[in-house]
């Protein structure tokens, strides 16, 4: 089963998430983005974008940001504060680009690890 069906309308809340949550994973988003090096002539991927907290300092930075979130709510948020990003709703099981496309691919809070014992 893919993520867009197990994750359901987690999405609702997008822009509540991004007026309460967000600036306390900025310090996190932004230690990611210095530590892959983001800058003008970067072309970035951030996967499970939600409201685009992480896409709006990347494009601060002078990133061409692409993003892709099974939730047509935050994507359509995400795209409203980031215009010249190409933010499109799908599931990360299936990205839409062509391989090699991006320089870095991001994604805070989308990939699970199994644990591990």
């Amino acid at each position: 089963m893919k993520t867009q069906h197990t994750s359901g309308q987690l999405g609702s809340g997008a822009r509540d998430w991004a007026q309460f949550q967000e600036s306390h994973f900025r310090p996190f988003y932004e230690a990611i983005l210095d530590r892959v090096g983001i800058r003008g002539d970067t072309q970035l991927l951030y996967v499970g974008c939600g409201p685009g907290g992480a896409a709006v300092l990347a494009a601060a930075r002078g990133a061409r940001v692409a993003s892709l979130d099974f939730s047509a709510a935050a994507v359509e948020l995400a795209a409203e504060r980031v215009p010249n990003g190409d933010f499109r709703v799908g599931d990360m099981e299936s990205l839409p680009w062509t391989d090699g496309f991006f320089d870095v691919v991001t994604g805070f809070n989308s990939f699970q690890l199994p644990a591990i014992e």
